[in-house]
């Protein structure tokens, strides 16, 4: 990550993994922004998200702890902390002499089975609101699953990597071996969401492809940044596809990242789509990141970057854009400001 101008975590939703990988009553912890949490699922069947370490005598609660109720029971002493992160009971002590100890709670969104959490780096409430949904085609899709799913750890890059990919119709060609360069159909920016519609011809190296059966298809690439941590895109081409990236940051240098597939069960023709296929998107989709991956390992971050005149003025509106999750007294040194209609600045 060299150069790159932000030596702090930008806020923002961020995802900590799947709905299946926090059953019921089983706490287990996260280390992230920084911070390590205890994350479990009550009986009420919430997720709550905790700091970690009881305010005791500091055990790490995702080690042993037992949740009971939407509470849980610290492994060392047995203090018990509350789902809004108060400490309700002590075993061995009267209750009016428990003092008036806290656990910070973080906020938790769970849609289409992805667990968010919100981070903040200057103390404010969250600047925007979580998506809503994920999956947003019509019929039935597969639940998130091994073959559709993918993790890659401890990765040195930042979340804005990825954002500005949305903006960056040429890299299309080079890096993911696109047939010819795409283009911008339109993007812009409200409040903590940048969206864009990419206009490119799919399967255009072959007469007939696994993806695109009849010959190449005239098509789109719908992007959605929810802040800087959630990449959610839809393909839409002879199939229907959605995929979501979402990068976490462990520390300001190196991130967690997380990938979800979800294919239309109906193809262009109106067949139904074969698992095989649906499979064979989630790897090629995967396969596309892993080739971001080999540039953001190694990229140097050119701030006042010499952009050609057709990708300027998309790349200063998702710069300008970006500059809203980091602290003030970073943020007005590390981008051009330009203004952006709905802009939460």
């Amino acid at each position: 990550m060299r150069d790159f101008p932000a030596q702090q975590i930008p806020s923002g939703w961020y995802m900590v993994g799947w709905s299946l990988d926090f059953p019921l009553g089983e706490p287990k912890p996260l280390s992230y922004f920084g911070e390590d949490l205890v994350i479990y699922r009550g009986n009420s069947g919430n997720l709550i998200v905790l700091d970690a370490y009881c305010r005791h005598m500091g055990a790490h609660l995702g080690y042993g702890g037992c949740v009971e109720g939407d509470s849980i029971r610290c492994p060392y002493h047995g203090w018990v902390w509350g789902s809004d992160g108060a400490n309700s009971e002590i075993p061995y002590s009267a209750p009016d002499k428990m003092g008036n100890l806290k656990l910070v709670k973080w906020r938790v969104h769970e849609v289409d089975e992805i667990v968010l959490v919100y981070y903040s780096n200057d103390g404010r409430p969250p600047i925007y609101d979580p998506p809503e949904r994920m999956i947003r085609f019509d019929g039935e899709t597969w639940p998130a699953q091994q073959t559709t799913t993918k993790i890659w750890l401890d990765e040195p890059i930042s979340p804005q990597y990825m954002a500005e990919n949305a903006a960056d119709a040429a890299h299309f060609k080079y890096v993911h071996r696109a047939a010819e360069i795409a283009e911008i159909g339109e993007f812009g920016a409200e409040g903590g969401v940048f969206k864009a519609r990419l206009d490119l011809t799919f399967g255009g190296h072959a007469a007939s492809t696994w993806a695109t059966p009849n010959g190449p298809v005239d098509g789109h690439i719908i992007t959605e940044n929810w802040g800087l941590g959630l990449g959610w895109s839809r393909l839409q081409a002879f199939d229907d596809v959605i995929y979501l990236l979402g990068i976490t940051p462990t520390s300001p240098h190196t991130a967690d990242m997380r990938a979800t597939t979800w294919v239309a069960r109906k193809r262009g023709d109106g067949s139904l789509l074969p698992e095989k296929t649906r499979d064979l998107w989630a790897a090629q989709q995967n396969s596309q990141v892993d080739s971001d991956l080999r540039v953001w390992r190694h990229l140097s971050y050119i701030e006042r970057a010499p952009w050609a005149l057709s990708e300027s003025k998309s790349m200063r509106v998702l710069r300008s854009w970006a500059k809203q999750f980091y602290p003030s007294e970073t943020s007005a040194a590390r981008v051009e400001s330009t203004a952006i209609s709905g802009s939460t600045k």
